[in-house]
């Protein structure tokens, strides 16, 4: 009472009581949410990354075995048909959107990166008329494009597809 002149009981000074370890304060869970996203990421990426070299190995090989076919005396039909089946699967690994091209775009697709443009306007034309007129593809101009195929395939890493 404050009048009485006695002292008032003072009590000592109660510390909060420590905070839990169990269960994580929400944010927590968002931020290991967010780490693990971010990590998925980052191996997906260094997986795809590191898988085109491979894909490119394997479209490099395939066009030796193609040239070597060709050189052997293979029907040149046959090969331009083969060749295109290989440059529209190389197109389609780096790039999916390529699958659906055809005709000049198809062309301008494996010309990206180039400014000569050899699809669209050089060689590479046989890839949309030879397929299409039987026995007009001449061997020069097979040969012609196996070698404009190679120097497209061996830019691999160069080129980014539209």
């Amino acid at each position: 009472m404050p009048g009485s002149g006695e002292p008032l009981p003072l009590r000592d000074i109660h510390l909060p009581e420590s905070l839990p370890l169990w269960p994580p304060a929400p944010i927590l869970y968002v931020l290991a949410a967010l780490a693990l996203a971010g990590l998925a990421a980052f191996l997906l990426r260094r997986r795809r990354r590191n898988a085109a070299p491979d894909l490119q190995a394997l479209a490099l090989k395939e066009l030796v075995q193609l040239e070597q076919g060709f050189a052997g005396g293979q029907d040149a039909a046959d090969c331009l048909r083969s060749l295109s089946a290989l440059l529209r699967r190389s197109a389609r690994a780096r790039n999916p959107l390529s699958a659906g091209l055809w005709g000049e775009p198809w062309l301008a697709c494996l010309d990206a990166g180039d400014d000569a443009r050899p699809f669209f306007r050089g060689p590479g034309r046989l890839l949309l008329e030879g397929p299409y007129c039987e026995g007009a593809c001449s061997r020069d101009e097979l040969a012609e494009l196996l070698r404009l195929s190679r120097r497209h395939l061996e830019r691999w890493e160069e080129v980014k597809l539209p």
